[in-house]
């Protein structure tokens, strides 16, 4: 069992963004609206969705047609300043103006970009006309304060000390029951974090680490409950690294306000705080139990 498989997974799988300072949000419409949008604070993108037989077209800031979603899919006009400042089309080309593309109508619009220095919220609106009725689409960014530092990593150190209290023990047995116990806790709070992240509406990365975490997991568990003998301390410990990793791969919740999982923002550092901590000192009391088993052979469990 190697313990270099998640870096070499970690090179494939790109989590993302996992937290941010600003908050995008959509306002309700004042009147019913044939559509729906829905905003992306990690990338501060907006997707519009359309019911079926109606047209909306967006307007860019220079009030050019940008964007018009209809029966026939998306079509971007390409000669759009706000299209190109999108990345909606190539900034530099030739334009012949509207061109259909496949996919959802999503764009990082430029007006949703920048929140006032100082500011802790503005409004933006975005005009619209659906099916030839002019209208607004209309939200706020949110500034949200970071969180404090400190409490977090005090309880991360706490777990990790409070873990490795059974390093003081001169009982192998103890040892070994302290590494599987906590190997399995961080792997499982490192679990918790990781659906919160994969079930947030606009994950990609996320989904496909937190598949990778649970194999990875499945597989560590496998090895600590069915594995020869020799083995199983290691694959305990082998668990509480996994969650260590997954857990310092989470640290972007500790130093931004708002973070993208479906979980309140406290429960997503608790457990992956609680993921560092105890895998931590998963790992220590593995390393001991196997140091202390090279000097005294006998000591290895029937």
């Amino acid at each position: 069992m190697s313990l270099a498989v998640p870096a070499v997974a970690g090179a494939h799988v790109r989590i993302g963004t996992l937290a941010v300072d600003v908050h995008v949000r959509v306002l309700p419409a004042s009147q019913p609206v044939p559509f729906t949008v829905t905003a992306d604070s990690g990338s501060r993108s907006l997707r519009l969705d359309v019911e079926q037989g109606h047209r909306v077209v967006v307007y860019g800031y220079l009030g050019e047609p940008m964007l018009r979603v209809d029966g026939r899919g998306v079509a971007v006009n390409d000669a759009s300043p706000t299209a190109a400042a999108s990345g909606l089309v190539p900034k530099s080309g030739e334009h012949t103006g509207w061109k259909l593309r496949r996919g959802a109508a999503v764009w990082r619009d430029p007006r949703l970009q920048a929140l006032p220095r100082g500011s802790e919220r503005a409004r933006w609106s975005i005009p619209v006309a659906v099916d030839g009725r002019r209208t607004r689409i209309v939200g706020e960014l949110d500034r949200v304060p970071r969180p404090s530092l400190w409490p977090w990593l005090l309880l991360a150190l706490a777990l990790a000390a409070g873990g490795s209290l059974l390093a003081l023990s001169r009982e192998q047995r103890r040892l070994r029951e302290g590494c599987v116990v906590l190997g399995a806790v961080s792997t499982l709070a490192a679990l918790v974090a990781a659906t919160g992240f994969a079930f947030e509406a606009h994950a990609t990365g996320s989904r496909v680490a937190a598949v990778y975490l649970l194999l990875f997991a499945v597989g560590g568990a496998g090895f600590a409950v069915f594995g020869p003998q020799e083995v199983r301390v290691a694959a305990a410990a082998w668990l509480g690294l996994l969650g260590l990793m997954a857990g310092l791969a989470y640290g972007q919740v500790f130093l931004h306000g708002y973070v993208l999982s479906v979980f309140p923002a406290t429960v997503t550092r608790a457990a992956a705080a609680l993921a560092v901590g105890t895998g931590a000192a998963a790992c220590l009391l593995g390393g001991l139990f196997y140091a202390r088993l090279e000097s005294e052979p006998q000591a290895l469990p029937r």
